[in-house]
């Protein structure tokens, strides 16, 4: 339990425990006892069962956050890039050897999994390039199947494959088009409709499809389950598939729907404790003749916010530097002693402390 507790003597040594307590109060040595005892007084709380009556319940609430625009894009783009892997995979086939069905790819699966995660509960925007000359591999072989180089066109889907574009057919925008061999840049979900043909109404134009039993699908596909549209899964560009790395969020590039609810209730929190501080103030300094320095001031409400995510603290010290919330951070490992000074420094510029524990910890006044 000390060592729990960080305690700076005995949790923290072994041998300062064993030699300054355990042995003597073994040996019913009265200094063992009185350490021992002392021990316990700052660690323990003891209470009459009648006093427990009076500890006020505990009031949980659940609150549904709708994503906002930002984080809904951030989240919505991982979430189309990993299923365009499945789908591109010879059409959501886990024979096949890239696809995050197969299970030998049980690590990188793993992986996702938990960014996923991370970008819907916290935030994070998945930086997403092309793999070295994929995209204009794929610009050569539309000017061999008859694209002029120097149209309009060439441009535009050159464009669209590096940056996104709207679908021809839905009109929902993408960051990740699929290019169809008939030159139609179409959303996942609209082309995943039919893998014979394409589904821009008014083309219909059929795709090469390879059979099960062809043997060039061999090395990526020791045994395919069904015909496969070869043309235009090979046209499409690779990406780098940064989703399967560690967790690296671009702060800059999305926001965070939790911690923008968060701002805005902390803000709320300090005005109306402010007004509560003043008025309290002013109704004590109008009824006594005393001299404001001896006059005993209202206190902020202290808030304690725990998160299991550490990313939190990233979006978290960015949010609050742009609300114009001041914070300070305490982080682990720490001696208790310096940590209990940091929190009454903090309390008396009216400051948060972040808490690098297992679980995070926001504490701050208002």
């Amino acid at each position: 339990m000390l060592k729990f507790l960080h305690d700076e003597v005995y949790g923290e040594n072994y041998q300062s425990w064993d030699s300054g307590i355990h042995r003597p109060f073994e040996a019913q040595m009265e200094e063992g006892r009185a350490r021992l005892m002392q021990l316990l007084q700052r660690t323990m709380i003891s209470a009459r069962k009648a006093d427990l009556k009076n500890i006020p319940p505990c009031i949980k609430k659940l609150t549904f956050l709708d994503f906002n625009e930002g984080h809904a894009k951030s989240y919505n783009e991982l979430v189309v890039t990993i299923r365009r892997n499945i789908l591109m995979a010879d059409w959501n086939d886990p024979s096949h050897v890239e696809s995050l069905l197969n299970p030998k790819q049980w690590k990188f699966r793993a992986t996702t999994i938990k960014n996923v995660r991370l970008s819907c509960c916290v935030a994070g925007h998945i930086k997403i390039a092309e793999a070295g000359q994929d995209i204009q591999e794929t610009m050569d072989a539309l000017v061999q199947q008859g694209l002029d180089p120097s149209s309009e066109e060439y441009q535009f889907i050159r464009h669209a494959l590096l940056h996104g574009a709207s679908c021809a057919r839905c009109k929902c925008w993408c960051r990740l088009p699929v290019i169809t061999p008939c030159r139609h840049l179409l959303f996942l979900d609209c082309v995943a409709l039919d893998r014979e043909r394409c589904t821009l109404p008014g083309c219909g134009n059929h795709y090469e499809m390879q059979s099960p039993e062809s043997r060039k699908r061999n090395p990526e596909n020791p045994n395919p389950k069904w015909p496969v549209p070869k043309d235009l899964i090979e046209l499409q560009p690779s990406y780098k598939q940064v989703f399967f790395d560690d967790w690296d969020p671009d702060w800059q590039s999305t926001s965070s729907s939790k911690v923008a609810y968060l701002i805005e209730k902390l803000k709320n929190l300090r005005e109306r404790g402010m007004k509560y501080m003043n008025s309290t103030n002013m109704t004590s300094s109008a009824g006594s003749s005393s001299t404001p320095s001896c006059q005993p001031q209202a206190k902020l409400d202290k808030v304690i916010i725990f998160s299991q995510f550490l990313e939190h603290f990233h979006v978290i010290q960015q949010q609050l530097t742009i609300a114009g919330i001041t914070y300070a951070g305490m982080y682990s490992p720490m001696p208790l002693g310096s940590k209990v000074n940091f929190l009454h420094e903090g309390a008396e510029v009216n400051q948060f402390s972040f808490s690098r524990t297992r679980q995070s910890r926001l504490e701050g006044k208002f």
